[in-house]
C-alpha cells in the first residue's frame, strides 16, 4: 500500500528547505496532545505540528470555530455580531481576523512569483475610511475620506497579481505597478505584456517607464453611458 504524499514542509527558518518543495525530506512524527499530526525534517533536525504558521497553531478553540471564524472574515459581519453568534469574546475574533490576514499575506507572497506574462486588466476600486471626502474636517486623519485599491488582474483567470490601497495619486499607482513588477516574469519580444486598462493616464506614464515599448503592448478601453429612450 503506497503512503500518503507529504504535502506539508519545513516550517524552520533557519533550515534550507525552509517552506522549499523542491528536494525537501519530510517524514511523518506521530501525534501532539491536542491529536495535531506531527513532522521531523532531516535536514534541520526540527520537529513541527502541521498547524505550525497557521491560525490553528496553538488554537484554544475548536477547528470548527476557527474555520466558521475564517469564513466570516470574508463576509460583511460585523465582529459583534459575530460575537453574538459564536460566543466568542469580540478581542478573541479580533485576533484571529489579524492571524487570517497574515496567514494570506504569506500564502499570496508564495504564490504571486514568477508569473508568466500574459494580458493583464488594470483598474481601481473606489471606497472610503471612516468618511466619505465630502464629510472630512479639519484635524482628521490624514487616512480619512477616499481611498482607492488599485489592481492589476490576469484577465483570462481573474488571478489578482498585485494591489495597492491608498489616495487616487501617482505614488499609489507606482506602489501597486511595483509589486506587479516583481512578481512577474520580465516580458521579452517573442512574450510581450498586453495591459488593458480605463482613461486613467496615470497608468499610461508607469507602464512607460517600467517597460520596454517592444515587450508590452498597452490599450485604453473607453466606456460611456447612454442613456435610453423608453
Amino acid at each position: 500500500m503506497l503512503k500518503e504524499p507529504i504535502s506539508i514542509t519545513c516550517q524552520n527558518p533557519t533550515c534550507n528547505y525552509f517552506m522549499t518543495e523542491s528536494g525537501k525530506k519530510i517524514r511523518r512524527n506521530g501525534h501532539n496532545s491536542a491529536g495535531t499530526q506531527q513532522y521531523h525534517c532531516l535536514h534541520c533536525k526540527a520537529y513541527f505540528a502541521e498547524t505550525k504558521h497557521t491560525p490553528l497553531y496553538r488554537s484554544h478553540l475548536s477547528r470548527s470555530q476557527v474555520e466558521f471564524l475564517a469564513k466570516s472574515s470574508v463576509e460583511k459581519n460585523s465582529i459583534r455580531g459575530v460575537s453574538r453568534l459564536t460566543d466568542i469574546s469580540c478581542g478573541t475574533i479580533s485576533r484571529y481576523y489579524r492571524l487570517f490576514g497574515h496567514h494570506a499575506s504569506l500564502l499570496n507572497k508564495i504564490h504571486t512569483s514568477n508569473i508568466p506574462p500574459g494580458e493583464c486588466e488594470l483598474d481601481e476600486i473606489w471606497s472610503f475610511i471612516n468618511k466619505k471626502n465630502k464629510n472630512v474636517i479639519r484635524g482628521d486623519s490624514p487616512d480619512y475620506g477616499d481611498c482607492w485599491t488599485y489592481c492589476a488582474i490576469k484577465r483570462l483567470s481573474g488571478f489578482l497579481i498585485s494591489f495597492a490601497c491608498g489616495k487616487r495619486i501617482q505614488e499609489t499607482c507606482k506602489t501597486m505597478f511595483e509589486k506587479l513588477f516583481n512578481a512577474m516574469n520580465l516580458p521579452f519580444p517573442e512574450n510581450k505584456i498586453f495591459f488593458s486598462t480605463d482613461g486613467n493616464i496615470q497608468y499610461e506614464e508607469i507602464i512607460k517607464e517600467l517597460y520596454a515599448e517592444t515587450c508590452m503592448a498597452y490599450g485604453r478601453i473607453i466606456k460611456e453611458k447612454k442613456k435610453t429612450v423608453s
